[in-house]
């Protein structure tokens, strides 16, 4: 009998924030409903570009989010696109194909 490995649906995903939009941030974290809006959660890092960065592992679909960045709430410059959050903002939405 022949063994069959399928490819995981579940992969990772990475969410960035440009650091020359920020260049005196702080604390930056990804804050969305796969991690019950829990900015403590996924903590993002500065690297060596200056640029925030998490990676999260996400199965296929469709997530809103936004960044914290120290205390201020930050949608996603290159997002893949927006929806209203009924707070008087807008969500960004990442696509996980």
């Amino acid at each position: 009998m022949a063994v069959r490995y399928f490819e995981s649906a579940v992969r990772a995903v990475e969410f960035r924030l440009p650091g020359n939009l920020v260049p005196r941030a702080r604390r930056v974290s990804l804050v969305a409903a796969f991690n019950g809006w829990d900015p403590g959660a996924n903590e993002m890092y500065r690297g060596p570009d200056g640029d925030w960065t998490a990676v999260v592992q996400l199965p296929p679909g469709v997530y809103a989010y936004l960044f914290l960045v120290d205390a201020t709430w930050w949608n996603d410059p290159c997002d893949d696109g927006r929806v209203p959050s009924g707070w008087g903002n807008e969500y960004s939405l990442k696509v996980v194909r």
